[in-house]
């Protein structure tokens, strides 16, 4: 294969017209046109040029024999011992340089290199954690044990992949701010005229300007071979990142589209959901957009930037008047906090009276006591209302502190067709209800005075509530626990009727703690093992 062909290989594999090699290499298009139709060879610096502009030896470039230039190129790139030359001939320069430069030279150099080492590592520090804890929060639904143990490597990974780019970046800049100047020095002692002149007109531009913050070079001139597989380690690290982040703005977009479904009926009955569906659409393009940035990143493929950046303007623009419809929406909107039931049941149950008898709080926080002297002492009538299009209410017994108690509980259907045309006529009406008080709002207790002023009795052991006193009884209200046992490691528990606590293991040991609250008095106990107790303690 001649000269000229794999000069035409070389640059079109690297993606350079035939203007931007001249410019490279500071020769007319003419020149390198001529040289690919193989009327002319370059001279030999130029060859020198080529060979470390596209990374190749001058024997593979200009010997015919050599049919496979891409072959080559492989195995120059896996090359160990040219990386490994490379090295060497890097500690040797910087040895040599050092030795020949000035203290103050030399001084100014490493505090120079020091500076950068320090800036990149407090950089690398914070975004490390930052980008850790960020990817942690994408898979925040697995396992804590497991979750410790990929932020764990996530961490080392970018660590690594940061020393490494740090590593690039300062040898890198080393070499072409200090170490290519001192061959431009060693070169002109040779005698070259040429290059005397140009370090002649540089030593002239630099008394004008005694601060040397950057030093020119030749854009031809590349990084030594050892830092390739450094790069391209950095390079994946980097995609790696990428595509995490990818993954997350994939379950975002998977997110909006389901919301999109979910508030395209909704908007033919309210104005707030019109301005949604216009947001949402906004949100998924400008998800598209960043995923279609993401992806052509990760594949080395180029992107029409102007483009993008039109349609994301765009997409914010149209998100901005979706938001002023919903906003708009909202003036109209009435905010009811309770709901009405439509088709109201009563539940009522007869319960017999007896010492350890308690009526516990199931979630529910208001009580009606209802006086009724014509029942006989031990009648007790259990009562409630719901609503049977959405639940059922019953009651069960338990033991609880050593009392029999009774509960009055609800029971969902879970009927989603109710709720959806419930919400569906709300939304008509311009109404938004709290759809989380569709439950048993009051228990109402009727039986005679002697035996409510017993169960107030037996309920003041075990809770602490606030009592009204009404026409038809009491009501008692802000319902809270009065005993405390969270802190129970063995097997105990509390008995109301005697106020003790009932230890079943030998090897158990309760201590109590009386709590002074403004509502009351709260009672508080340890239960654990006698030996970790007394490591405790």
């Amino acid at each position: 294969m001649k000269f000229g062909d794999k000069l035409i290989f070389l640059r079109k594999k690297n993606g350079l017209s035939q203007e931007e090699l001249a410019s490279k290499l500071n020769v007319s298009r003419q020149s390198v046109s001529k040289w690919e139709s193989n009327n002319t060879y370059p001279e030999t610096d130029k060859i020198v040029q080529i060979c470390n502009l596209f990374d190749c030896s001058m024997d593979d470039l200009i010997n015919e024999d050599i049919t496979d230039i891409s072959s080559i190129e492989r195995k120059e790139k896996s090359n160990f011992n040219i990386s490994m030359d490379s090295l060497l001939e890097f500690i040797t320069k910087t040895v040599n340089m050092f030795a020949s430069m000035k203290f103050s030279s030399g001084f100014k150099c490493v505090v120079e290199l020091f500076i950068m080492i320090m800036v990149f590592g407090i950089i690398g520090a914070i975004g490390v954690n930052i980008s850790a804890s960020f990817i942690c929060r994408l898979i925040s639904f697995v396992p804590n044990y497991t979750l410790n143990i990929i932020e764990n490597m996530v961490s080392a990974i970018l660590s690594i992949a940061w020393f490494v780019l740090t590593v690039i970046v300062i040898v890198h800049t080393f070499k072409i701010r200090y170490l290519d100047y001192y061959d431009q020095l060693v070169n002109d002692r040779v005698g070259d005229d040429k290059k005397e002149k140009q370090v002649k007109k540089k030593e002239v531009i630099s008394e004008k300007d005694s601060s040397p913050k950057i030093v020119i070079r030749d854009s031809s001139q590349q990084p030594f071979a050892f830092l390739s597989g450094l790069s391209k380690f950095v390079i994946w690290c980097i995609k790696f990142f990428v595509a995490w982040i990818l993954l997350g703005f994939l379950a975002t977009l998977f997110a909006l589209v389901i919301c999109l479904v979910i508030f395209v009926p909704l908007s033919f009955c309210s104005q707030i959901f019109l301005g949604l569906v216009i947001g949402t659409v906004a949100a998924i393009v400008i998800n598209l957009l960043i995923i279609i940035g993401l992806v052509y990143f990760i594949i080395n493929k180029k992107t029409n930037i102007k483009l993008l950046m039109i349609i994301f303007i765009s997409a914010v623009v149209i998100a901005g008047i979706g938001a002023g419809i919903s906003v708009v929406g909202l003036k109209n909107i009435e905010f009811i906090d309770n709901y009405e039931m439509l088709e109201k049941e009563s539940f009522e149950e007869k319960i017999n009276y007896q010492d350890d008898l308690l009526i516990i709080n199931d979630g529910h926080n208001k009580y009606e006591f209802i006086v009724d002297d014509n029942l006989i002492d031990n009648e007790i009538y259990l009562s409630t209302d719901y609503d049977k299009k959405i639940g059922e209410v019953n009651f069960h017994k338990i033991n609880l502190y050593g009392m029999t108690s009774y509960s009055v509980y609800y029971k969902n259907r879970m009927n989603f067709k109710y709720f959806y045309e419930l919400f569906i006529n709300d939304l008509k009406n311009n109404i938004i209800r709290s759809y989380d008080h569709m439950y048993i709002k009051e228990i109402r207790i009727k039986a005679s005075s002697q035996t409510i002023n017993k169960l107030l009795n037996n309920i003041s052991k075990v809770y602490l509530y606030d009592q009204k006193v009404t026409d038809k009884g009491y009501l008692i209200t802000n319902i809270v626990d009065r005993i405390d046992e969270e802190n129970s490691y063995c097997d105990a528990s509390y008995d109301a009727l005697s106020d003790t606590m009932i230890i079943r293991e030998s090897n158990c040991m309760c201590q109590r703690e009386n709590v002074e609250t403004s509502r009351g008095n709260i009672i508080r106990f340890n239960c654990d093992y006698k030996n970790e107790l007394e490591s405790y303690e």
